[in-house]
């Protein structure tokens, strides 16, 4: 019984975590959108580029994609450009 009970509060932390985690990607998105907004410049760019790696490593692979599209749809400047 106490094992179950342990296995229900890991997985309500883990829960929690990936709630976390959503909610930090979710605002890494918007970081970037915001660079995009603003007629990036160079160092600006680089930022992002830094961003949606992080992204794209966390991220749900639709989601990164979504915002890879947006970025080089506002500025016409691939993220995925090195």
């Amino acid at each position: 019984m106490a094992y179950d009970m342990e296995n229900d509060e890991l997985a309500a932390e883990c829960d929690e975590l990936t709630d976390e985690l959503d909610t930090i990607i979710n605002d890494i998105g918007e970081i970037i959108m915001g660079i995009a907004d603003v007629s990036p410049c160079d160092g600006c760019i680089e930022t992002a580029k830094s961003l949606w790696r992080i992204m794209e490593e966390h991220a749900r692979e639709e989601d990164a994609a979504d915002i890879l599209e947006q970025f080089a749809y506002k500025t016409g400047v691939s993220l995925n450009d090195d």
